[in-house]
C-alpha cells in the first residue's frame, strides 16, 4: 500500500494555521523547560511572580505573619508557665512583728532596696533587687512577697533582661508592712527558683491608730 501525499494547497494551509498559531502566543507564554524537569522551573517561576517587590501578599510574607504569630503564642505560654512555677512554690509564710504595721513611711533594706509610703489602711510600696545568676531572663516576672496588716501580699516586678540587672517592683498594697517583715522578690531560674530578700523597717506608729494599754 503506499500513502496518499497531501495536496500543495493542503499544505500551504497548514503552513499558514502555523504562522499563526506561533505569531498568537504571548511571549510571557513560552514554556521554561521540557515537560517533566519543567514543571518545577514553572512552578519556582510562578512563586516568584507572586513574591514580586511590589506584591503584598506574597507566600514569604504570609508564612513570616505565621511564624511571627506562633512565636508570639510560645512566649506567652513561657511567660505564664514561668510565673506558674514561681508562685506553685510555697507562698512565704508571715514574718515580722504580728499584728505591728511599720508605720506610714517603711524603708526595705537588704537584697530587697525601696520604701513603702502608707494611706489609709494599705499605701504604695516601690522597691528593687538584683538578678541573681541563673535567672531566667526575658521570660516570667519575678514577684515580691511582703507580709502586711493583710496577711502575705504579692505584686509582679519587672522582667529581667540581663543578669546582674536591677529589676523594679511597684503597686499599691492593701496593709501596711509589718515591722521587721522579711521582703522576697523571687527569681526564677535555670535551676530552680531563686529568692531575694530584704527587710522592712519603720517608726511603727501608724498616725490615728488606736492605743490599747
Amino acid at each position: 500500500m503506499t500513502r496518499g501525499i497531501p495536496s500543495r494547497p493542503a499544505l500551504a494551509a497548514m503552513l499558514v494555521l502555523a504562522m499563526a498559531v506561533s505569531f498568537s502566543l504571548p511571549a510571557g507564554a513560552a514554556p521554561s523547560g521540557v515537560v517533566g524537569a519543567g514543571n518545577s522551573t514553572a512552578s519556582t517561576d510562578s512563586l516568584a511572580g507572586v513574591e514580586g517587590p511590589g506584591s503584598h501578599f506574597g507566600f514569604s510574607s504570609v508564612l513570616g505573619q505565621l511564624t511571627a504569630t506562633q512565636t508570639a503564642i510560645v512566649l506567652t505560654q513561657t511567660v505564664t508557665s514561668a510565673q506558674q512555677t514561681q508562685v506553685a512554690l510555697a507562698t512565704p509564710g508571715v514574718t515580722g512583728a504580728a499584728g505591728q504595721p511599720c508605720g506610714t513611711t517603711c524603708t526595705f533594706s537588704g537584697g530587697v532596696n525601696g520604701s513603702f509610703v502608707g494611706s489609709g489602711a494599705g499605701g504604695s510600696v516601690s522597691v528593687t533587687a538584683t538578678t541573681p545568676a541563673g535567672a531566667l531572663l526575658n521570660d516570667g516576672a519575678p514577684i515580691l512577697f511582703v507580709s502586711t496588716t493583710a496577711g502575705v501580699e504579692r505584686l509582679l516586678c519587672q522582667v529581667p533582661t540581663t543578669a546582674g540587672q536591677s529589676v523594679s517592683c511597684t503597686g499599691n498594697l492593701v496593709g501596711t508592712p509589718l515591722q521587721g517583715a522579711t521582703a522576697t522578690v523571687r527569681f526564677a531560674a535555670t535551676a530552680g527558683p531563686v529568692d531575694v530578700t530584704g527587710t522592712v523597717s519603720g517608726s511603727g506608729v501608724v498616725p490615728g491608730a488606736l492605743c490599747i494599754v
